[in-house]
């Protein structure tokens, strides 16, 4: 306790920040590989491209991996696909590579300009984001955000965790947040 002006002050109590996502990275497209199409280094922001007939199908955007500690995440890709009815100019893909799996996988139709992905994690996984060329239309990538949802945030078809599981949940929190700060470098 300290004394101000001849009289103490109430305790300070923490107040309640608005629960936001986290952003955990970003990743734009001059940071992965590709296997199919072009940079648009001069674009603002750079994007890669692809466009049928010039280019094959194939992996548009790749090698770029992110370990995540268990939580709920969700995964933007932004991307502008255009082509015909019925054409499927990519996919967007969450895969983990330290298990070679695939976890969550979305079309890419025209007119889209993002598509995103909620993924539950229980385990640390090694995540690698990707977005594939379909051979089809035109496929254009810009970037992917990977955010941690708060458990106040955690959206209908995630189950929340209860109160005693939030609680035992708090202690191991620093360890996640150590082990993103550690692997994001």
């Amino acid at each position: 306790a300290y004394l101000v002006s001849g009289h103490t002050p109430a305790p300070a109590r923490p107040f309640p920040l608005p629960a936001q996502p986290e952003i955990i990275r970003e990743i734009t497209a001059s940071e992965t590989h590709a296997r199919t199409g072009s940079y648009q280094v001069s674009a603002t922001p750079p994007l890669h491209t692809a466009e049928a007939p010039v280019d094959s199908e194939g992996r548009m955007a790749f090698g770029v991996k992110q370990y995540l500690p268990p939580g709920q995440y969700t995964i933007h890709f932004r991307v502008r696909a255009a082509g015909n009815p019925g054409e499927i100019p990519g996919r967007a893909v969450l895969f983990d590579y330290r298990q070679d799996k695939r976890l969550a996988s979305r079309k890419i139709l025209p007119g889209v300009t993002q598509v995103t992905i909620k993924l539950r994690v229980d385990e640390i996984i090694l995540l690698e984001p990707r977005v594939f060329f379909k051979g089809q239309g035109k496929l254009e990538f810009e970037s992917i955000r990977i955010e941690e949802i708060a458990d106040t945030q955690a959206p209908a078809g995630l189950p929340r965790k209860s109160e005693s599981e939030q609680t035992r949940s708090a202690d191991t929190k620093p360890i996640g947040a150590l082990l993103r700060y550690l692997f994001a470098l």
